[in-house]
């Protein structure tokens, strides 16, 4: 493995680069580049367009002094911001076109090709919605939704649609249509704010920060709650995930464990809760159907990569120790993005194949004994809830 740094000057904010050159027969996930955040703020959402070389990235200053600042109406900075970055895939390297300053964090972010619109979310609960210019150098802003009446946690565009989805610290799902500029539904999920949801066709599986999950038919109006995902955790949803086509639906939660649950019908049951590389807890989870694996990124500022059985194939402690906030993954490229509260972005070059055991790849990369993972089937008869071992 060769490494090659290269830094920059900064010039719309310091970032830096470091590159590496990989063996072909690697056989797990390898840093290729970590991109180092401008103004001190923290990736907390991504958006990818592999074609164009792309990386739309949502920031928010997540120190608990800024937040003070901000609550008091002190701040006298930008406390968010929109970042483009863009690969020169002949240098290998990363460079960041654009920064668009932002009054508040910016906290989740989407994109529409057909109208090459980027939505935003904010801490106040409004989404803005930028147009970009054809060479990704500028942003320009065209209007702002108020969509909740606090934070905005998640947003999506629905596939062959105008329509946005979004969830809020105010416990709503809403649905706005962006080219008509007009509301389609909404609907109060539960007593708790909302945390993380996920698109599983005409239903949303949406979490919230309490230890329940529900399922929510989107196409009625107004939504109708389908079923709930209760008693699986023992501490909040941070967030969700969907295979397709096993019909399972995954959540991480802050007791450090992933629940999975099978959706058949309307009475949605919990058969396994994977356990054991994580000792904080896990607020990001994704799904790669290509590869029929699920990626958890934690409060530990771990990554890991399951195997759909629920082995642990690779887990590695990552941006200095600090959570983990985001990822994305990058089918084309077959690369994994993640953002930390450490401030910088890191992709990593996915391997063609994971080899060896999983725990054993663990236990070398994290200096953990094997014996410390736990993947428990509930539908064993001996299983013992509590002897189940944690981390």
């Amino acid at each position: 493995v060769v490494c090659r740094c290269v830094r920059q000057a900064p010039r719309n904010g310091s970032y830096f680069i470091r590159t590496l050159t990989m063996d072909a027969e690697m056989h797990k996930p390898a840093q290729l580049a970590c991109l180092g955040a401008a103004r001190a703020i923290s990736p907390t959402g991504f958006v990818s367009l592999p074609v164009e070389g792309v990386l739309f990235v949502s920031c928010e200053n997540t120190s608990s002094f800024s937040k003070i600042e901000n609550f008091f109406g002190a701040a006298d900075r930008p406390l968010g911001s929109v970042c483009v970055w863009v690969e020169d895939k002949n240098e290998t390297r990363f460079r960041c076109v654009c920064q668009y300053p932002l009054k508040l964090g910016a906290t989740c972010i989407a994109w529409d090709k057909g109208t090459r619109s980027l939505f935003v979310g904010l801490d106040d609960g409004l989404v803005q919605i930028f147009q970009v210019s054809e060479d990704f150098t500028k942003l320009r802003e065209s209007f702002a939704i108020k969509a909740h009446n606090e934070r905005v946690t998640k947003i999506c565009i629905r596939e062959g649609t105008s329509q946005l989805l979004s969830i809020g610290v105010d416990k709503f799902l809403r649905v706005f249509d962006y080219e008509k500029r007009s509301f389609v539904n909404e609907a109060r999920v539960g007593n708790a704010g909302l945390s993380a949801f996920i698109l599983a066709g005409r239903q949303a599986v949406v979490a919230n920060f309490m230890e329940n999950a529900h399922v929510i038919d989107i196409s009625q109006r107004p939504p109708v709650l389908v079923s709930s995902l209760i008693g699986g955790h023992e501490g909040s949803i941070h967030s969700v995930a969907f295979d397709a086509r096993k019909n399972r639906v995954f959540t991480g939660s802050f007791d450090s464990t992933i629940g999975v649950w099978e959706m058949e019908g309307n009475r949605p049951r919990m058969v396994a809760r994977w356990a054991g590389p994580h000792s904080g807890s896990i607020k990001s989870l994704l799904w790669i159907e290509s590869r029929r694996v699920l990626i958890s990124g934690g409060g530990d500022s771990r990554i890991v990569v399951w195997s759909e059985d629920g082995r642990p194939l690779f887990a590695e402690i990552c941006h200095e120790d600090e959570p983990i906030l985001s990822m994305t993954f990058l089918e084309e490229d077959q690369r994994l993005v993640t953002g930390g509260e450490d401030d910088t972005i890191r992709i990593w070059q996915f391997p063609q194949k994971f080899a060896g055991s999983g725990a054993a790849i663990v236990s070398a990369m994290s200096g953990s004994n094997s014996n410390d993972f736990a993947v428990t089937d509930l539908d064993d008869e001996s299983f013992d809830e509590d002897a189940m071992v944690r981390p």
